[in-house]
Parts: C-alpha cells; sequence; structure tokens
C-alpha cells in the first residue's frame, strides 16, 4: 500500500491478539483506522439508518410492538424506492484489487460519512489461513477522500 510520505502511522499497542492494527493520520489531521487479522470489519451497513415502508402497514407494525423510530413511512409501495435512496448515506462496491475480494465504500456526499475498504480471503505466502484487511477514514475532506481511494487501488499482499 503505498501512502503519502507526510502521512504517519500509530500502531495500537493495547491488548490485540492475532492482528495488526493502528492509525494513519494524514497531512491534514485526518485517521484512517487499519487492521489485519483473521476477522476484521467487513463494512456491512447498508448506509441507511431507517427502515422505508408504505404507509400501509403502520397499524401492523404498532399491533406487533415494533421500534417506529426505525421506519419511515411513505404514501404508496411505488414511493419506497425513491425515499431508500434519498436515506442512503453510503455506496458500496464489490470488487477485486489485486486479486483479492474487496468491499469499497464512499460516502454519498464527501465529508458526511465513511470512505474505505474491506479485503476479504487474503492467503499470504505459505499460510492457508484466509486474513481480512479493513482501512477506513470517517467524514475525510475532500483530498483526503480522493487520496484513500487511490490508496485502496495501491493495496497489495505478500
Amino acid at each position: 500500500m503505498k501512502v503519502p510520505p507526510e502521512w504517519k502511522y500509530l500502531r495500537y499497542e493495547g491488548p490485540v491478539i492475532d492482528a495488526f492494527q493502528g492509525d494513519i493520520i494524514t497531512s491534514s489531521s485526518d485517521t484512517l483506522g487499519v487492521i489485519f487479522s483473521l476477522g476484521t470489519e467487513s463494512l456491512s451497513d447498508d448506509g441507511r439508518k431507517q427502515i422505508v415502508v408504505p404507509e400501509r402497514v403502520r397499524e401492523k407494525l404498532l399491533k406487533e410492538g415494533a421500534d417506529m423510530s426505525r421506519f419511515v413511512f411513505v404514501p404508496t409501495d411505488k414511493d419506497v424506492p425513491t425515499m431508500q435512496e434519498k436515506l442512503v448515506t453510503q455506496k458500496f462496491e464489490e470488487k477485486r484489487i489485486n486479486g483479492v475480494k474487496a468491499k469499497v465504500v464512499i460516502p454519498k456526499q464527501v465529508g458526511k460519512g465513511v470512505t474505505g475498504a474491506h479485503f476479504r480471503g487474503i492467503k499470504l505466502q505459505g499460510s492457508e489461513t484466509a486474513y481480512e484487511f479493513t482501512i477506513v477514514g470517517k467524514d475525510l475532506g475532500t483530498a483526503d477522500h480522493e487520496a484513500l481511494l487511490k490508496i485502496i487501488e495501491t493495496v497489495k499482499f505478500k
């Protein structure tokens, strides 16, 4: 992985077992979290904090005792996809980077959300163990957001 030389790496010195963990501090003081281990954050959040449903199901949800704060109600079934798109804060892309499966996440609006990647199924030379690697930053400025996306494309495992 190639990062700008002025960025600083700080290795986490806490009680971490079977992991290599730390932070990268950018030249504009944004922080990127990095972890290489047997299991890391998978970036599984789809970017929605609420569930969009048509108004017709409100009564059923109330009767079931659902947490109503999780739902956004729209007039009709046809309105659901439009509202879902408005509520999504992150975009995800599954792809291969230098031969390794990766999930890349970018915020819908730069500066508001997560930018990063999660690599899985990493096999190091001489090992049958599958490792995972995550690099992620939150609410990054435009320059750091763009730099991180370029850095992600340079990640290689030996």
